[in-house]
C-alpha cells in the first residue's frame, strides 16, 4: 500500500511553452504524491532542423531522433505517460498504432492523443470546439470572409481536429476556404517561409487563424515586416494561451488549453492504473480568450481602478502619471533640473513610438539624435 511508483515520461519538442507547460503540471503533481519521475526527453522532429538549417527537405531521419524513447526499457517502471501530442514522430494512424505497441506490457497515460484501443487512458484538450468557437467569433462578431490557416503537422490528431474545425465553420457560412488557403507549419516558430506564403498568395487577406501561439507569434514578426499592423490591418489568432499571449502587442485572442492541468491530471491516471483502476478517456474543455489581436476592443474591468490597465486613459496619457517617478529612478536627486526635464521629454517620446511597425527601430535612433 505504501510503494512508491515510478513513472516515465516521453515527451519531445521540451522547449516550447506549452510542453513546459505540460512538464511542469507533471512535476508538481508527482510531488505532491510522492512520486518518481523520469522524463525521457526527446527533440523537434527532422523537419524542424531542416528547416532551420536548410537541410535536404527529402531526407528523414526521425527514428533516430527517437531513440531516446527505447531508453525506458532500461528502467524500472510502473507506468508509462506518453506525450504523443509533442513526441518529434508525428506518425498516421498505422504507424502511430505500431510506435504505441513497442509499450503494450506498461500501464500507459496518452496524453494529447485519442486511445482507440481501449489500452490506455487518453487526456487530450477539446481541440475540435475550441478552435470552431474562435473561428466563428471572426466570422459572427467581425463579418470576415477571407481566411488563411497556418495548421500544425499532417499527422497530429489535435492538428487534425483544430484543423476540420476550421473547416466545417467556413462550410457553415459559405465562405469559400479551399486547400490553398492553408499552410502546414510544426508548432514552433521556424514557421517564416509558411507564414509569408500565405500573405503573398493573399495579401488582403483579413484574418490568419493559426494553430498555435508560437506560430502566431512569427506571424505577427512577418506582418510587421511587411507594416501590417495585427488587430486592425489583419486578424491573427491562435491556440493554447501560453504564458506571453496577454503581453504580445496587441494581446493574443486565442484558446485557452490549460497545459499545467493536464500534465497534473496525467500523473493522478498513471498512480490510479498502477492501483489496478480501469482506463478511461478525458477530453479538457478549451475555452476562448478574447483579446485585440483579432479587432476587437476589450474592456479590462477586471483590474482595480489603481492599475495601469484600469484606468481609461489611452497608455501615453497613463504614463504621464509615471514620468515623475521614472525619472526619479533614473537619475539622482540632487540632478540638474534641465537634465531632468530632458530625460523626461525623451522618455515621453519613446512611449509614444508605435513598435508594431517595421519603422520603430528607426524612429527611436531619431529620438536619440535629437534627444542628444
Amino acid at each position: 500500500m505504501n510503494k512508491k511508483y515510478t513513472i516515465g515520461v516521453m515527451i519531445g519538442n521540451a522547449n516550447s511553452p506549452h510542453t513546459m507547460d505540460l512538464m511542469q503540471g507533471i512535476f508538481h503533481a508527482a510531488e505532491s504524491m510522492d512520486v518518481n519521475v523520469l522524463f525521457f526527453l526527446g527533440i523537434h522532429s527532422s523537419y524542424y532542423y531542416k528547416s532551420y538549417f536548410g537541410e535536404d527537405a527529402e531526407d528523414d531521419y526521425d527514428y533516430q531522433f527517437n531513440a531516446a524513447y527505447d531508453y525506458e526499457a532500461f528502467a524500472d517502471l510502473d507506468a508509462l505517460i506518453i506525450d504523443y501530442g509533442s513526441l518529434c514522430i508525428f506518425l498516421d494512424e498505422k504507424e502511430s498504432a505500431v510506435f504505441l505497441e513497442k509499450y503494450r506490457d506498461k500501464p500507459r497515460v496518452l496524453l494529447e492523443e485519442r486511445d482507440k484501443t481501449g489500452t490506455s487512458t487518453s487526456i487530450i484538450a477539446d481541440n475540435y470546439n475550441g478552435m470552431y468557437a474562435i473561428a466563428e467569433h471572426l466570422v459572427k462578431d467581425h463579418g470576415y470572409r477571407n481566411f488563411t490557416y497556418l495548421a500544425g503537422p499532417h499527422g497530429n490528431t489535435d492538428a487534425r481536429e483544430r484543423r476540420q474545425a476550421v473547416y466545417d465553420v467556413m462550410k457553415k457560412y459559405g465562405i469559400e476556404f479551399g486547400a490553398d488557403r492553408i499552410a502546414y507549419g510544426d508548432y514552433s516558430s521556424c514557421v517564416q517561409n509558411q507564414v509569408n506564403e500565405l500573405l503573398d498568395a493573399y495579401p488582403d487577406m483579413e484574418a490568419m487563424i493559426c494553430a498555435n501561439d508560437v506560430m502566431a507569434e512569427t506571424a505577427y514578426k512577418e506582418c510587421a515586416r511587411r507594416g501590417k499592423i495585427v488587430g486592425r490591418d489583419i486578424a491573427i489568432t491562435g491556440f493554447d494561451d501560453w504564458e506571453l499571449a496577454e503581453t504580445m502587442n496587441p494581446p493574443l485572442t486565442t484558446v485557452l488549453q490549460n497545459a499545467f492541468d493536464m500534465g497534473y491530471m496525467a500523473v493522478i491516471s498513471a498512480v490510479e492504473l498502477c492501483k489496478g483502476k480501469q482506463c478511461h478517456s478525458i477530453v479538457v474543455p478549451a475555452g476562448v480568450k478574447i483579446r485585440e489581436s483579432c479587432g476587437c476592443r476589450v474592456e479590462r474591468k477586471v483590474y482595480e481602478k489603481t492599475s495601469i490597465l484600469g484606468l481609461e486613459e489611452g497608455w501615453t496619457d497613463i504614463t504621464e502619471h509615471y514620468l515623475d517617478s521614472m525619472v526619479k529612478g533614473i537619475l539622482p536627486d540632487n540632478s540638474d533640473k534641465g537634465l531632468k526635464e530632458k530625460t523626461r521629454e525623451y522618455l515621453r517620446a519613446i512611449l509614444r513610438v508605435d513598435f508594431r511597425i517595421p519603422e520603430s527601430e528607426e524612429n527611436i535612433k531619431k529620438i536619440s539624435k535629437n534627444c542628444s
